[in-house]
């Protein structure tokens, strides 16, 4: 039996489906089109998500253990005007 493939559109759809079943019938289409994005990144992308990992991976190799994530929510909050 050959595998069967679907277009990006297809799968789109699909998820669409799948988000309006599981309770998500309050997404605009807007939102519905980021959470694709989100959990279909182009190869691009995903090569530069990749990278940039390998590159956090490296630098806490190197000791650098970042930020505390009290300081960076304050920060965004501040930027934010929250």
């Amino acid at each position: 039996m050959s595998a069967v493939t679907y277009s990006e559109l297809e799968r789109f759809h699909a998820f669409v489906g799948e988000k309006l079943s599981n309770g998500g019938t309050d997404l605009t289409p807007e939102q519905a089109l980021d959470l694709w994005r989100i959990e279909n990144p182009t190869s691009d992308e995903h090569a530069e998500n990749v990278a940039a990992i390998r590159e956090a991976i490296t630098d806490m190799e190197a000791g650098d253990h970042g930020r505390p994530y009290k300081e960076v929510l304050d920060e965004i909050r501040g930027r934010l005007g929250l």
